[in-house]
Protein backbone atom coordinates (compact mmCIF):
# COMPACT_ATOMS: atom_id res chain seq x y z
CA UNK A 1 0.00 0.00 0.00
CA UNK A 2 1.50 3.10 -0.99
CA UNK A 3 0.29 6.56 1.36
CA UNK A 4 0.56 9.97 -0.07
CA UNK A 5 1.66 12.04 2.50
CA UNK A 6 0.30 16.28 2.19
CA UNK A 7 0.71 19.60 3.31
CA UNK A 8 -0.88 22.81 1.78
CA UNK A 9 -0.55 26.12 2.71
CA UNK A 10 -4.03 28.49 2.19
CA UNK A 11 -5.33 32.17 2.40
CA UNK A 12 -7.38 30.77 4.87
CA UNK A 13 -8.62 27.97 7.21
CA UNK A 14 -11.94 27.53 5.49
CA UNK A 15 -12.02 25.88 2.74
CA UNK A 16 -15.22 27.69 1.65
CA UNK A 17 -13.67 31.04 1.61
CA UNK A 18 -10.03 30.51 1.63
CA UNK A 19 -7.70 29.01 -1.50
CA UNK A 20 -4.51 27.15 -1.96
CA UNK A 21 -0.91 28.92 -2.22
CA UNK A 22 0.79 26.19 -2.06
CA UNK A 23 0.89 22.04 -2.33
CA UNK A 24 3.64 19.55 -1.32
CA UNK A 25 3.30 15.93 -2.09
CA UNK A 26 5.21 13.04 -0.96
CA UNK A 27 4.80 9.44 -1.79
CA UNK A 28 6.15 6.74 0.28
CA UNK A 29 5.60 3.00 0.70
CA UNK A 30 6.01 3.43 4.65
CA UNK A 31 9.72 3.27 4.73
CA UNK A 32 10.97 4.90 2.00
CA UNK A 33 9.92 8.00 0.05
CA UNK A 34 9.33 7.09 -3.62
CA UNK A 35 8.33 10.04 -4.99
CA UNK A 36 8.28 14.12 -4.18
CA UNK A 37 5.97 17.41 -5.74
CA UNK A 38 6.01 20.39 -4.85
CA UNK A 39 4.41 23.44 -5.97
CA UNK A 40 3.73 27.49 -5.43
CA UNK A 41 -0.07 27.99 -6.35
CA UNK A 42 -1.88 31.22 -7.16
CA UNK A 43 -4.77 31.74 -5.14
CA UNK A 44 -6.45 33.96 -7.30
CA UNK A 45 -7.40 35.64 -4.15
CA UNK A 46 -5.44 38.63 -1.60
CA UNK A 47 -2.85 36.93 0.88
CA UNK A 48 -3.86 38.53 4.32
CA UNK A 49 -0.89 39.68 5.61
CA UNK A 50 -1.31 37.62 8.90
CA UNK A 51 -0.97 34.08 6.76
CA UNK A 52 2.44 36.21 4.97
CA UNK A 53 3.73 36.51 8.35
CA UNK A 54 3.18 32.70 9.11
CA UNK A 55 3.94 31.13 6.10
CA UNK A 56 6.73 33.67 4.80
CA UNK A 57 4.31 33.02 0.87
CA UNK A 58 4.27 36.57 -0.17
CA UNK A 59 1.42 37.87 -3.09
CA UNK A 60 4.48 38.79 -5.14
CA UNK A 61 5.58 35.28 -4.85
CA UNK A 62 2.46 33.32 -6.43
CA UNK A 63 2.07 36.14 -9.11
CA UNK A 64 3.72 33.61 -11.58
CA UNK A 65 2.30 30.63 -10.33
CA UNK A 66 -0.25 28.01 -11.66
CA UNK A 67 -3.09 28.44 -10.66
CA UNK A 68 -4.79 24.70 -8.90
CA UNK A 69 -6.66 23.61 -12.17
CA UNK A 70 -3.38 24.54 -13.85
CA UNK A 71 -2.29 20.99 -11.59
CA UNK A 72 -5.31 19.42 -10.83
CA UNK A 73 -4.26 16.50 -13.36
CA UNK A 74 -1.16 16.20 -11.28
CA UNK A 75 -2.26 16.46 -8.27
CA UNK A 76 -5.19 14.08 -9.42
CA UNK A 77 -2.62 11.36 -10.28
CA UNK A 78 -0.18 11.73 -7.43
CA UNK A 79 -3.11 10.88 -5.22
CA UNK A 80 -4.69 7.98 -7.23
CA UNK A 81 -5.00 4.50 -5.09
CA UNK A 82 -2.93 5.96 -2.49
CA UNK A 83 -3.89 6.58 1.55
CA UNK A 84 -4.06 10.32 1.61
CA UNK A 85 -2.12 11.15 5.14
CA UNK A 86 -1.91 14.84 6.84
CA UNK A 87 -1.18 16.06 9.87
CA UNK A 88 -4.77 17.10 10.58
CA UNK A 89 -5.81 15.48 8.04
CA UNK A 90 -9.42 16.95 7.29
CA UNK A 91 -8.24 20.59 6.85
CA UNK A 92 -5.82 19.53 4.29
CA UNK A 93 -8.61 17.30 2.53
CA UNK A 94 -11.30 19.98 2.64
CA UNK A 95 -9.14 22.26 0.54
CA UNK A 96 -8.05 19.16 -2.00
CA UNK A 97 -11.13 17.66 -2.62
CA UNK A 98 -13.30 20.82 -2.93
CA UNK A 99 -10.60 21.91 -5.56
CA UNK A 100 -9.92 18.76 -7.59
CA UNK A 101 -14.23 18.67 -7.99
CA UNK A 102 -14.25 21.68 -9.40
CA UNK A 103 -11.21 21.15 -11.58
CA UNK A 104 -13.57 17.63 -13.02
CA UNK A 105 -11.32 15.08 -10.93
CA UNK A 106 -11.74 12.73 -7.80
CA UNK A 107 -10.15 12.70 -4.62
CA UNK A 108 -8.63 9.47 -2.86
CA UNK A 109 -11.37 8.67 -0.56
CA UNK A 110 -9.27 6.59 2.17
CA UNK A 111 -7.37 9.26 4.66
CA UNK A 112 -5.29 8.54 7.60
CA UNK A 113 -4.52 11.29 10.09
CA UNK A 114 -1.15 11.08 11.97
CA UNK A 115 -2.48 13.00 14.67
CA UNK A 116 -4.59 10.57 15.93
CA UNK A 117 -2.19 7.75 15.20
CA UNK A 118 0.50 10.00 17.44
CA UNK A 119 -2.30 9.98 20.04
CA UNK A 120 -2.06 6.14 19.97
CA UNK A 121 1.27 5.36 19.68
CA UNK A 122 2.69 7.75 21.78
CA UNK A 123 0.44 8.82 24.27
CA UNK A 124 0.86 11.47 27.57
CA UNK A 125 1.62 14.51 25.58
CA UNK A 126 -0.13 17.85 26.39
CA UNK A 127 -0.01 19.00 22.59
CA UNK A 128 0.08 16.64 19.12
CA UNK A 129 1.14 19.44 17.22
CA UNK A 130 3.65 18.67 14.43
CA UNK A 131 6.27 20.59 16.07
CA UNK A 132 5.99 19.16 19.69
CA UNK A 133 5.27 15.85 18.27
CA UNK A 134 8.84 15.74 15.76
CA UNK A 135 10.98 17.04 18.57
CA UNK A 136 9.84 13.97 20.46
CA UNK A 137 11.11 11.79 17.50
CA UNK A 138 14.28 14.07 17.32
CA UNK A 139 12.79 15.52 13.49
CA UNK A 140 13.95 18.52 12.47
CA UNK A 141 11.67 20.57 10.51
CA UNK A 142 13.70 23.34 9.38
CA UNK A 143 11.09 25.56 7.20
CA UNK A 144 8.23 25.15 9.49
CA UNK A 145 4.63 26.56 7.97
CA UNK A 146 5.98 25.34 4.62
CA UNK A 147 4.47 22.85 2.47
CA UNK A 148 7.52 20.88 1.61
CA UNK A 149 9.19 21.07 4.81
CA UNK A 150 6.21 19.92 6.76
CA UNK A 151 5.14 17.31 4.49
CA UNK A 152 9.02 15.57 4.71
CA UNK A 153 8.26 15.82 8.58
CA UNK A 154 5.13 14.28 8.53
CA UNK A 155 6.46 11.62 6.33
CA UNK A 156 9.30 10.88 8.76
CA UNK A 157 7.05 10.97 11.79
CA UNK A 158 4.75 8.36 9.89
CA UNK A 159 7.88 6.07 9.51
CA UNK A 160 8.48 6.47 13.06
CA UNK A 161 4.85 5.50 14.07
CA UNK A 162 4.98 2.15 11.47
CA UNK A 163 8.21 0.74 13.27
CA UNK A 164 6.88 1.17 16.53
CA UNK A 165 3.49 -0.09 15.29
CA UNK A 166 4.32 -4.40 15.71
CA UNK A 167 0.19 -4.82 15.67
CA UNK A 168 -0.60 -2.41 12.75
CA UNK A 169 -2.80 0.02 14.62
CA UNK A 170 -2.66 2.19 11.51
CA UNK A 171 -4.32 -0.04 9.62
CA UNK A 172 -7.87 0.59 12.40
CA UNK A 173 -6.98 5.18 11.44
CA UNK A 174 -8.00 4.84 7.82
CA UNK A 175 -10.99 6.58 7.17
CA UNK A 176 -13.25 6.63 4.45
CA UNK A 177 -14.42 10.14 3.25
CA UNK A 178 -18.02 8.58 3.01
CA UNK A 179 -18.10 8.03 6.51
CA UNK A 180 -17.83 10.15 10.13
CA UNK A 181 -14.73 11.57 9.91
CA UNK A 182 -13.96 12.66 13.24
CA UNK A 183 -11.42 15.48 14.59
CA UNK A 184 -7.76 14.44 15.17
CA UNK A 185 -7.96 15.57 18.47
CA UNK A 186 -11.15 13.24 19.13
CA UNK A 187 -10.80 9.94 20.52
CA UNK A 188 -12.67 6.94 18.54
CA UNK A 189 -13.25 5.24 21.70
CA UNK A 190 -15.07 8.55 23.48
CA UNK A 191 -17.01 8.68 20.41
CA UNK A 192 -17.91 5.21 20.07
CA UNK A 193 -19.49 5.27 23.67
CA UNK A 194 -21.63 7.83 23.42
CA UNK A 195 -25.14 7.09 24.34
CA UNK A 196 -28.42 6.94 21.73
CA UNK A 197 -30.54 8.25 24.17
CA UNK A 198 -32.06 12.07 24.55
CA UNK A 199 -29.43 14.42 26.08
CA UNK A 200 -27.47 17.90 26.03
CA UNK A 201 -23.94 17.30 24.30
CA UNK A 202 -21.02 19.30 25.22
CA UNK A 203 -17.96 19.72 22.31
CA UNK A 204 -14.86 21.31 23.98
CA UNK A 205 -11.33 21.66 23.42
CA UNK A 206 -8.21 20.10 24.06
CA UNK A 207 -8.39 22.64 27.41
CA UNK A 208 -11.29 21.45 28.35
CA UNK A 209 -13.54 25.08 27.13
CA UNK A 210 -17.08 24.26 25.77
CA UNK A 211 -16.89 25.33 22.19
CA UNK A 212 -20.51 24.52 20.90
CA UNK A 213 -23.59 22.84 23.13
CA UNK A 214 -26.38 20.67 21.16
CA UNK A 215 -28.97 18.53 21.89
CA UNK A 216 -30.19 15.33 20.55
CA UNK A 217 -32.42 12.63 20.71
CA UNK A 218 -29.91 10.25 19.79
CA UNK A 219 -26.42 11.99 21.40
CA UNK A 220 -24.04 9.93 19.36
CA UNK A 221 -25.83 10.04 15.79
CA UNK A 222 -26.69 13.79 16.49
CA UNK A 223 -22.71 14.73 17.25
CA UNK A 224 -21.66 12.15 14.25
CA UNK A 225 -23.62 14.89 12.13
CA UNK A 226 -21.33 17.32 12.73
CA UNK A 227 -18.19 15.05 11.35
CA UNK A 228 -20.08 13.63 8.39
CA UNK A 229 -20.25 14.24 4.09
CA UNK A 230 -19.12 17.44 2.66
CA UNK A 231 -19.54 20.20 5.22
CA UNK A 232 -16.99 22.96 5.00
CA UNK A 233 -18.43 25.72 6.87
CA UNK A 234 -16.50 27.76 9.12
CA UNK A 235 -18.00 26.10 12.27
CA UNK A 236 -17.51 22.82 10.64
CA UNK A 237 -13.90 23.60 10.06
CA UNK A 238 -13.45 24.93 13.56
CA UNK A 239 -14.60 21.68 14.92
CA UNK A 240 -12.19 19.81 13.29
CA UNK A 241 -9.64 21.54 14.35
CA UNK A 242 -10.50 22.05 17.70
CA UNK A 243 -13.23 19.27 18.91
CA UNK A 244 -11.30 17.06 21.70
CA UNK A 245 -13.38 16.03 23.74
CA UNK A 246 -17.46 15.25 23.79
CA UNK A 247 -19.12 15.29 27.01
CA UNK A 248 -23.12 14.75 27.60
CA UNK A 249 -26.15 14.85 30.17
CA UNK A 250 -28.98 12.51 30.03
CA UNK A 251 -32.08 14.11 29.84
CA UNK A 252 -34.45 11.39 29.34
CA UNK A 253 -36.96 13.13 26.65
CA UNK A 254 -36.70 15.48 23.75
CA UNK A 255 -38.64 18.77 25.40
CA UNK A 256 -36.32 18.57 28.33
CA UNK A 257 -33.35 18.24 25.79
CA UNK A 258 -34.64 21.29 24.38
CA UNK A 259 -35.09 23.09 27.09
CA UNK A 260 -31.62 21.96 29.18
CA UNK A 261 -30.00 23.17 25.90
CA UNK A 262 -31.08 26.71 25.74
CA UNK A 263 -30.48 27.00 29.37
CA UNK A 264 -27.38 25.55 29.50
CA UNK A 265 -26.02 27.76 26.54
CA UNK A 266 -27.23 30.69 28.19
CA UNK A 267 -25.28 29.96 31.28
CA UNK A 268 -21.67 29.16 29.23
CA UNK A 269 -22.07 31.61 25.73
CA UNK A 270 -19.67 29.21 23.16
CA UNK A 271 -18.55 30.97 20.45
CA UNK A 272 -20.33 28.39 18.38
CA UNK A 273 -23.65 28.69 19.24
CA UNK A 274 -24.98 31.92 17.80
CA UNK A 275 -29.01 31.54 17.10
CA UNK A 276 -29.94 31.64 20.87
CA UNK A 277 -28.75 35.21 20.52
CA UNK A 278 -31.66 36.57 19.07
CA UNK A 279 -35.07 36.06 20.52
CA UNK A 280 -38.24 34.49 18.62
CA UNK A 281 -39.86 37.06 17.90
CA UNK A 282 -44.60 36.18 18.84
CA UNK A 283 -47.33 36.81 16.70
CA UNK A 284 -50.38 36.93 19.02
CA UNK A 285 -53.89 35.64 18.06
CA UNK A 286 -55.62 39.12 19.41
CA UNK A 287 -59.09 40.07 19.20
CA UNK A 288 -61.13 42.84 20.21
CA UNK A 289 -64.43 44.71 19.29
CA UNK A 290 -64.50 47.34 16.63
CA UNK A 291 -66.44 50.48 16.11
CA UNK A 292 -69.50 48.26 14.23
CA UNK A 293 -69.67 45.88 17.54
CA UNK A 294 -68.24 43.48 15.56
CA UNK A 295 -65.61 40.81 17.37
CA UNK A 296 -62.15 40.56 15.10
CA UNK A 297 -59.33 38.80 15.41
CA UNK A 298 -55.92 39.26 13.89
CA UNK A 299 -52.36 38.81 14.23
CA UNK A 300 -50.47 40.93 16.04
CA UNK A 301 -46.34 41.02 16.29
CA UNK A 302 -44.28 41.30 18.53
CA UNK A 303 -45.07 42.18 22.65
CA UNK A 304 -48.33 42.49 23.23
CA UNK A 305 -50.86 43.35 26.01
CA UNK A 306 -54.12 42.37 25.40
CA UNK A 307 -56.75 39.41 24.90
CA UNK A 308 -55.42 36.84 23.03
CA UNK A 309 -56.11 33.25 21.67
CA UNK A 310 -52.98 32.19 21.89
CA UNK A 311 -49.54 32.70 20.85
CA UNK A 312 -47.32 31.08 18.13
CA UNK A 313 -43.51 31.56 17.11
CA UNK A 314 -43.76 32.36 13.55
CA UNK A 315 -45.78 34.08 11.11
CA UNK A 316 -47.08 30.90 9.23
CA UNK A 317 -48.20 28.95 12.11
CA UNK A 318 -50.28 31.86 13.14
CA UNK A 319 -51.85 32.09 9.82
CA UNK A 320 -52.57 28.35 10.38
CA UNK A 321 -53.96 28.69 13.82
CA UNK A 322 -56.08 31.25 12.69
CA UNK A 323 -57.42 29.85 10.14
CA UNK A 324 -58.15 26.59 11.69
CA UNK A 325 -60.04 28.42 14.32
CA UNK A 326 -61.92 30.50 11.98
CA UNK A 327 -63.03 27.06 9.83
CA UNK A 328 -63.73 25.38 12.82
CA UNK A 329 -65.68 27.84 15.02
CA UNK A 330 -67.43 29.05 11.58
CA UNK A 331 -66.15 32.63 11.85
CA UNK A 332 -66.31 35.44 9.40
CA UNK A 333 -63.41 35.20 7.46
CA UNK A 334 -63.38 39.11 6.59
CA UNK A 335 -63.73 39.76 10.28
CA UNK A 336 -60.63 37.70 10.97
CA UNK A 337 -57.52 38.71 8.45
CA UNK A 338 -58.45 35.67 6.24
CA UNK A 339 -58.79 35.94 2.53
CA UNK A 340 -59.03 32.62 1.43
CA UNK A 341 -62.60 31.45 0.42
CA UNK A 342 -64.42 29.93 3.51
CA UNK A 343 -67.32 30.24 5.26
CA UNK A 344 -68.67 32.70 3.00
CA UNK A 345 -72.48 32.21 4.40
CA UNK A 346 -71.11 33.62 7.74
CA UNK A 347 -72.97 36.99 9.15
CA UNK A 348 -71.54 39.07 11.27
CA UNK A 349 -74.52 38.43 13.74
CA UNK A 350 -73.56 34.62 13.39
CA UNK A 351 -69.99 35.67 13.43
CA UNK A 352 -70.54 37.53 16.49
CA UNK A 353 -72.73 34.67 18.22
CA UNK A 354 -70.18 31.85 17.27
CA UNK A 355 -66.98 34.01 18.50
CA UNK A 356 -68.50 34.32 22.12
CA UNK A 357 -69.44 31.15 22.31
CA UNK A 358 -65.58 30.79 21.14
CA UNK A 359 -63.84 32.75 23.80
CA UNK A 360 -66.86 32.03 26.64
CA UNK A 361 -65.31 28.38 26.20
CA UNK A 362 -61.64 29.14 25.57
CA UNK A 363 -59.43 28.48 28.40
CA UNK A 364 -55.65 30.12 28.35
CA UNK A 365 -53.22 27.77 28.75
CA UNK A 366 -51.90 26.97 32.56
CA UNK A 367 -49.19 29.35 33.31
CA UNK A 368 -48.05 27.64 36.52
CA UNK A 369 -47.52 23.59 36.49
CA UNK A 370 -45.63 20.95 36.07
CA UNK A 371 -44.73 18.41 32.85
CA UNK A 372 -44.44 15.35 33.40
CA UNK A 373 -41.85 13.32 31.44
CA UNK A 374 -39.90 10.04 30.46
CA UNK A 375 -36.78 9.84 33.16
CA UNK A 376 -33.25 8.55 32.08
CA UNK A 377 -33.86 5.11 33.21
CA UNK A 378 -36.13 2.53 34.28
CA UNK A 379 -38.50 3.60 37.02
CA UNK A 380 -37.70 7.32 36.84
CA UNK A 381 -39.92 10.38 35.38
CA UNK A 382 -38.36 14.03 34.69
CA UNK A 383 -40.53 16.55 36.06
CA UNK A 384 -39.96 20.24 34.06
CA UNK A 385 -41.09 23.21 36.62
CA UNK A 386 -43.17 26.52 34.62
CA UNK A 387 -43.90 29.20 36.76
CA UNK A 388 -45.78 31.76 34.48
CA UNK A 389 -45.40 30.28 31.52
CA UNK A 390 -41.61 29.98 31.52
CA UNK A 391 -39.22 27.17 32.28
CA UNK A 392 -37.61 27.49 35.80
CA UNK A 393 -36.06 24.07 36.38
CA UNK A 394 -36.45 20.41 36.06
CA UNK A 395 -35.42 17.24 38.10
CA UNK A 396 -35.81 13.45 38.31
CA UNK A 397 -38.19 11.49 40.81
CA UNK A 398 -39.38 7.63 41.12
CA UNK A 399 -42.08 6.50 39.05
CA UNK A 400 -45.29 6.75 40.84
CA UNK A 401 -44.19 9.86 43.14
CA UNK A 402 -45.51 12.46 41.23
CA UNK A 403 -46.78 15.48 43.62
CA UNK A 404 -47.76 18.97 43.42
CA UNK A 405 -45.63 19.66 46.84
CA UNK A 406 -43.46 22.27 45.75
CA UNK A 407 -41.27 21.65 48.86
CA UNK A 408 -40.66 17.96 47.99
CA UNK A 409 -40.01 18.89 44.08
CA UNK A 410 -37.38 21.79 45.04
CA UNK A 411 -35.34 19.00 46.68
CA UNK A 412 -34.69 17.29 43.71
CA UNK A 413 -34.44 20.67 41.63
CA UNK A 414 -32.07 21.75 39.09
CA UNK A 415 -32.95 25.06 38.01
CA UNK A 416 -32.29 26.84 34.67
CA UNK A 417 -32.54 30.31 33.46
CA UNK A 418 -36.30 31.20 31.18
CA UNK A 419 -36.01 32.60 28.20
CA UNK A 420 -38.56 33.41 25.16
CA UNK A 421 -37.05 30.92 23.78
CA UNK A 422 -37.61 27.95 26.44
CA UNK A 423 -41.27 29.59 26.52
CA UNK A 424 -41.54 29.51 22.92
CA UNK A 425 -40.53 25.58 23.39
CA UNK A 426 -43.02 24.87 26.23
CA UNK A 427 -45.75 26.52 23.81
CA UNK A 428 -45.41 25.10 21.01
CA UNK A 429 -45.15 21.10 23.24
CA UNK A 430 -48.56 22.36 24.95
CA UNK A 431 -50.21 22.69 21.43
CA UNK A 432 -48.67 20.33 19.38
CA UNK A 433 -48.70 17.03 21.94
CA UNK A 434 -50.94 14.58 21.82
CA UNK A 435 -51.33 12.83 26.09
CA UNK A 436 -49.27 15.87 27.91
CA UNK A 437 -49.05 14.91 31.04
CA UNK A 438 -49.41 18.16 33.60
CA UNK A 439 -49.78 18.72 37.19
CA UNK A 440 -51.68 22.32 37.81
CA UNK A 441 -48.86 23.79 40.16
CA UNK A 442 -50.15 26.91 42.80
CA UNK A 443 -46.98 28.93 44.46
CA UNK A 444 -46.91 31.46 47.18
CA UNK A 445 -44.83 33.90 47.87
CA UNK A 446 -42.53 31.64 49.75
CA UNK A 447 -41.97 29.51 47.11
CA UNK A 448 -39.73 31.21 44.95
CA UNK A 449 -37.14 28.90 42.97
CA UNK A 450 -34.16 32.00 42.86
Amino acid sequence: MLFAVVDIETTGGNANLGKMTEIAIVITDGESIIEEYDSLVDPGMHIPPFITNLTGITNQMVEDAPPFHHIASKVADLLKDKVFVAHNVNFDYSFIKKELEEAGFQAPTKKMCTVRYSRKMVPGHKSYSLGNICLHFGIKNMDAHRAMSDTKATVQLLHELFRLDHKEFWKTYLTNDKEVNLPSGLDLETFTNLPEEPGVYYLKNDKGEILYIGKAVKIRSRVAQHFSGKKTSEKSTGFHKEVCHVEYFLTGSEILALLHEDSEIRKHWPPYNKSQKNPPTKYNLSYYKDQNDNWRVGIIKGKFIGKSLLTAYSLMSARENLFEIVKQNDLSPSLCQITVPVNAHITDELHNSNFETLIGNHQENPLNFVIWEAGRKPNEESFILIKEGQFHGFGFIRTGQKTTDYAILKEKLEPANPSGITAKYVSNYILTQENVSLSIMEYNDSQLLF
